[in-house]
């Protein structure tokens, strides 16, 4: 795969005078270094409920048609009421305060207008990536990963997005590049620990034996949780939140992950080497 890393500031302004840039201190998923997020709205609606809606009007061929009719069935699922409907592409909606919703769920600034040719090209993509780039979605963001601005920018041309919605750019910095490409990560706690592990959000459920041995070691100042970790762990969040947030925590010494790896079994992923940055060591 041929990387393309220089990133020209000039030419991303000129496309969205309001774009931020990020500076890049990890190889995502162990292989990029470049980063873009786009704001999509209706990005975080997925597809758990279109195959039950296929099978109820028997419906054998996905097409457009087809997607656009699940979404406005999603919409009168969730609360939200369709005001106007554009060239059978536009869908403006807003919020039904007559309709019951769960507790967590936030509906703020409407009526919000949706684009579904946009959706469904999006939804095509998640189908069939582009192989030398990495899609994931938070919210109403998409974030797309690759090593060449030439394979992101053909991402968001094939999804006709606008300008204005290319929220972020992120590179490396070219002093830390090396670091990167070695599979380390640049992080300001590599002054007090050497490793940042990772666990997996899904396999083994009882992990009281990890938990203990982690607050052990954390009121000896060998480790550090972060909450967000200390919670999964103690099972006391819910699925989309242990989906959002992974898990991990610092060790100071390598010969700690012999016991950490025994420990979380199946749920041990990884552990990154930390690194100050170049210019502040």
């Amino acid at each position: 795969m041929t990387q393309n890393l220089n990133l020209d500031k000039g030419y991303w302004l000129e496309r969205n005078p309001n774009i931020e840039f990020e500076n890049v201190t990890k190889a995502y998923f162990g292989d990029y270094l470049l980063k873009a997020k786009l704001n999509i709205m209706g990005a975080s609606i997925r597809m758990y409920d279109m195959q039950s809606l296929m099978r109820k009007r028997k419906i054998t061929k996905f097409n457009y048609n087809v997607y656009f009719d699940f979404l406005c069935d999603h919409f009168s699922r969730y609360g939200k009421r369709i005001d106007k409907i554009t060239s059978n592409r536009y869908i403006t909606v807003s919020y039904d305060p007559e309709f019951r919703v769960p507790s967590f769920a936030h509906f703020d600034g409407f009526p919000k207008r949706y684009d579904a040719r946009l959706l469904y090209r999006l939804h095509n993509m998640f189908k069939n990536p582009l192989p030398s780039t990495k899609m994931c979605r938070q919210g109403d963001f998409i974030y797309l990963y690759s090593n060449s601005y030439d394979d992101i920018e053909y991402v968001i041309a094939s999804l006709g997005v606008n300008d204005r919605a290319i929220a972020s750019i992120g590179s490396p910095q070219e002093a830390n590049l090396q670091h990167l490409q070695e599979g380390k990560e640049i992080n300001m706690k590599a002054k007090k620990y050497s490793y940042k592990v990772f666990l997996k959000t899904i396999g083994r459920k009882d992990m009281d034996d990890l938990l203990n041995y982690l607050t052990a070691m954390e009121n000896a100042g060998e480790v550090e949780v972060p909450q967000h970790c200390r919670d999964i762990l103690e099972a006391t969040k819910d699925k989309w939140f242990v989906d959002f947030y992974r898990p991990y925590f610092y060790v100071k010494e390598e010969s700690m992950l012999i016991m950490i790896k025994l420990l979380a079994q199946d749920r041990y992923s990884s552990a990154t080497p930390l690194v100050m940055p170049e210019n502040d060591k």
